[in-house]
């Protein structure tokens, strides 16, 4: 398979799987060194800045997100997805069940009240995942 047919099955199939957007970058591209060590800064700051509150684990995985050639030394490319996950839509699914009229409801925070970002997100993974390899690509 060639580089236009890979793109093209890429884009095709992440956007039927649900995802908003797909790229497909060599791990020696310069643009995904400097789109980490760029992140990376960022999430510096925020780390800096006490905006973890309680996700500690966020801390212990930074050395993996933040240098994947060393977390993924045989890779030679990289997929980025990035999708939606219908926070705020009135057809999105959500594990707790309607309140009743007359019953005194707490405040929940909407992405708790929405589809679980991991499940979107593994979805769409394992989608790209089977059409790959069925159709050769991998």
């Amino acid at each position: 398979m060639d580089r236009h047919d890979f793109s093209t099955l890429l884009a095709t199939s992440a956007a039927e799987a649900g995802a908003s957007s797909v790229a497909c970058l060599r791990m020696n591209s310069p643009l995904l060194r400097q789109a980490i060590n760029e992140n990376d800064r960022l999430v510096n700051e925020w780390f800096e800045q006490g905006r973890h509150a309680e996700m500690d684990y966020l801390q212990r995985m930074r050395a993996d997100k933040s240098d994947p050639w060393q977390t993924f030394p045989f890779a030679r490319s990289v997929i980025i997805v990035s999708f939606t996950n219908l926070w705020g839509c009135s057809t999105a699914k959500h594990p707790f069940p309607q309140p009743a009229p007359d019953s005194l409801v707490g405040y929940v925070s909407a992405y708790a009240r929405e589809n679980d970002y991991h499940r979107t997100g593994q979805e769409i993974l394992t989608v790209l995942k089977k059409k790959a390899r069925n159709d050769g690509a991998v």
